[in-house]
């Protein structure tokens, strides 16, 4: 029936780019109001998880795909649950299990961005909280459930009312072929990404930084970019800056009008201005996605639950941009020691 309403649309005389920024800010904006009004545990996950599917060349996902999406969530939140209750005292144990769990999901092709995005941050986050209280853990496996089908939910009803419209800039070019990794490939990637990730987990288990947990939620979702290149890395420092000083100056202009129609407002506007950016074909589109990730994700952190987080904002800030050059960092150092070792075997 919204299939059917979003058809006779006027929203179908638009041009189809224009129709893919208008649903990427639609999508945003009540993503984030929904963020903003309930304000549960983790909240602040759903505008910046549902971006993904909002984004440039993605299409809404079937009810097959939805489903198993919600199912993969709560299958993985269950399990993660009653392995760290049973576990958790016996770190030794614990941390090796962890590290295979999380060297799988990174390797698998078997599950798509947004569901293991969604599984990493499960694992990260259930652990940590586990070592604090069995009962937090139990709440913020529940709210990841409720994030994951709110996230779904969403999507569905964002494209049925706000369709992808057929155009030759969408239809698939039969001749370009995608060259899929290796298995060997695969492994090396997970097992790199895992080498970078895994000595913070590490630092929070031992050091039980639960009140910093942003740093370690951004570090997994910093895990699933590409390949690292520098360029790529030098991107993903300038793009998060950016979102940074974009959240600093809306948070300071929400403390001059601390409204819930002005901050809609406000997410609505900067929506549309980050959303031409990523959809105008240029080479610095990508910068503009990840910034306008990094200033929900501050944002929401900042303004949801009873935290003092908003008095914070410049820390949270800080975190990320510390959170990004680590893991750039780390993976030019081991990118540099790699090809290192590859350049000595050929001689």
């Amino acid at each position: 029936m919204l299939g059917r309403f979003a058809i006779l649309s006027p929203i179908r005389r638009l041009e189809p780019n224009d129709i893919s920024i208008l649903r990427y800010v639609a999508g945003s904006t009540i993503a984030m109001a929904l963020a903003l009004a309930f304000s549960w545990h983790l909240s602040y996950l759903l505008p910046v998880l549902s971006l993904g599917y909002f984004a440039p060349g993605v299409k809404s996902p079937t009810f097959k795909q939805g489903v198993s999406f919600v199912g993969t969530i709560i299958i993985s939140t269950f399990i993660t649950l009653l392995f760290t209750k049973i576990f958790i005292e016996y770190l030794w144990v614990f941390i090796p299990v962890l590290a295979l769990a999380l060297l799988h999901v990174f390797y698998t092709n078997k599950l798509a961005v947004n569901n293991k995005l969604f599984v990493i941050i499960s694992l990260l986050l259930i652990p940590m909280l586990g070592l604090i209280s069995i009962q937090l853990a139990f709440i913020v496996a529940q709210s990841l459930i409720v994030v994951a089908m709110l996230t779904m939910f969403l999507v569905w009803t964002v494209h049925a009312i706000i369709p992808n419209v057929d155009s030759p800039e969408n239809k698939p070019n039969p001749k370009s072929s995608v060259k899929l990794p290796t298995q060997s490939e695969r492994f090396s990637k997970a097992l790199n990404t895992l080498i970078v990730v895994f000595p913070v987990v590490l630092l929070f288990l031992f050091f039980q930084w639960a009140s910093e947990l942003l740093i370690l939620i951004f570090i997994a979702i910093l895990s699933m970019q590409p390949s690292f290149t520098f360029k790529a890395g030098f991107l993903l420092i300038l793009g998060n800056l950016v979102g940074g000083i974009f959240a600093i100056l809306f948070y300071e202009t929400l403390v001059i009008v601390p409204k819930f129609s002005f901050m809609i407002l406000i997410i609505l506007l900067a929506g549309l201005y980050f959303a031409a950016q990523l959809y105008s074909g240029k080479k610095t589109a990508p910068l503009y996605g990840m910034a306008f990730s990094t200033l929900l994700l501050i944002i929401g952190q900042a303004t949801t639950g009873t935290s003092d987080a908003g008095d914070k904002v410049w820390i949270r800030v800080l975190q990320i941009m510390v959170a990004v050059i680590y893991v750039v960092l780390a993976f030019a150092t081991l990118h540099f020691f790699q090809e290192r070792r590859s350049n000595r075997k050929m001689k």
